[in-house]
């Protein structure tokens, strides 16, 4: 059976070129396989902890029986498929990063595309903590349920790139 559909990953919903929006990008993939298979996400936590320096096979392995992940597939196989994925979705700058990876590490293929994603994050989160503080003027009375929609998927952008949520008067005071 095929864990994770090739169609998806070859959509353009989950491709990423390794520019903007890596965050929202990682969200998604990241969902998008812990809703297929729940057992991924300690080991993708496990994955993205290990920074710049790279993950071998071995390191897997080695990992594998220090934590004991239950799940029913072997990490190894499942990094294969986490690879293949990846290999479909990435374009661009986000495939050269990739490529320059070892074939069929998937685990290190991901840990690298995050790493990347995560070098812009200061001037992602610089740029959406100015919008939260500033956002656009409602000016119609019958704009309000849109502009304030608007505003919380703001906020939820700005707490996925790394940004403290703001408390209720902070939110009140940038919408006035």
């Amino acid at each position: 059976n095929r864990l994770f559909d090739d169609k998806v990953a070859i959509s353009s919903e989950f491709s990423f070129d390794g520019g903007n929006e890596g965050d929202k990008w990682y969200i998604r993939i990241r969902g998008y396989w812990i809703s297929k298979c729940p057992d991924i996400m300690p080991i993708l936590n496990w994955a993205e902890s290990f920074g710049d320096t790279e993950l071998t096979l071995g390191d897997v392995q080695q990992q594998q029986f220090q934590q004991g992940w239950m799940t029913e597939l072997n990490p190894e196989r499942l990094g294969h498929v986490v690879w293949g994925f990846l290999k479909n979705c990435l374009k661009g700058e986000a495939r050269t990063l990739f490529q320059a990876e070892a074939e069929l590490n998937g685990w290190d293929g991901w840990r690298g595309v995050v790493m990347h994603i995560r070098r812009g994050r200061h001037v992602r989160l610089a740029t959406l903590r100015k919008q939260v503080r500033n956002p656009p003027a409602i000016k119609r009375l019958e704009d309000v349920t849109l502009g304030i929609t608007k505003y919380e998927n703001l906020l939820r952008d700005f707490e996925a790139a790394g940004g403290p949520p703001p408390d209720d008067m902070e939110k009140k005071h940038c919408l006035l």
